[in-house]
């Protein structure tokens, strides 16, 4: 037995294997004299460090991002940006805005209320980053500019016809180019879109909101949508 471990090369790989986990539990250990054994358990613990780490500054320069950026709601459909979320078909969008730094975005919360296009928008601390994400589809140069001459009118009393309504509001606020009215005629109001010869007419008939038109007393907002050529009514 002496001749035959004289005889092995005590440098060999199957003396010290490189990693434990490769033995089985009961495989022996070989160390040849002077060979210092490694400690393999060590090494994960070192891999563990470096990945705490590495996610420690992941969540530093997240923090840091969303200490830069800030929440921008109720904003007008109208208003374009790149990180404005939401459908334009829908309501009012929102959006995120992120700064070169935290300063900056405090400065930005002084906003808040600040009216943009109709509407004033909200400014406030933001709880995340901007996260790349698909752009909503744009609506067609046509289409966009026939959204901003159109309003959106509601609790129209059932009585009146698309004839009183167009009179209504080329009295109040200027010619008309079309009209769609829409509604169960079964209920007391109904509801409707009316497009404007100019985007300032549709601005004067969003004033009409609380006017008495019939029995009810009208809501006139600004549009999300352009009436749709086979819905146009005069």
């Amino acid at each position: 037995m002496m001749k035959c471990e004289s005889k092995l090369n005590p440098l060999a790989d199957e003396f010290v294997p490189s990693q434990r986990r490769c033995l089985s539990a009961a495989a022996p250990e070989f160390f040849p004299p002077g060979h210092l054994r490694r400690p393999i358990a060590s090494q994960p613990q070192r891999s563990r460090a470096q990945t705490w780490s590495s996610h420690a500054e992941k969540n530093a320069e997240k923090e840091l991002k969303i200490k830069r950026t800030v929440y921008v709601g109720d904003i007008d459909p109208r208003v374009k940006g790149s990180c404005i979320c939401g459908d334009t078909k829908s309501g009012l969008r929102y959006g995120f805005v992120e700064f070169e730094n935290k300063d900056c975005a405090k400065a930005a919360m002084r906003l808040n209320c600040t009216r943009i296009g109709l509407y004033p928008v909200r400014v406030l601390p933001s709880r995340r980053t901007i996260a790349p994400r698909n752009l909503l589809p744009s609506h067609s140069g046509d289409d966009q500019e026939k959204i901003v001459r159109t309003v959106y009118c509601r609790y129209i009393d059932t009585m009146l016809s698309e004839k009183d309504l167009k009179q209504f509001f080329e009295i109040q606020c200027g010619e008309v180019s079309c009209i769609r009215l829409l509604g169960d005629q079964k209920s007391s109001t109904r509801y409707g879109f009316i497009e404007f010869a100019k985007e300032e007419f549709a601005v004067a008939a969003i004033k009409c909101t609380g006017m008495l038109l019939g029995n009810y007393r009208v809501k006139v907002v600004s549009s999300k949508a352009a009436i749709r050529p086979s819905q146009h009514s005069n």
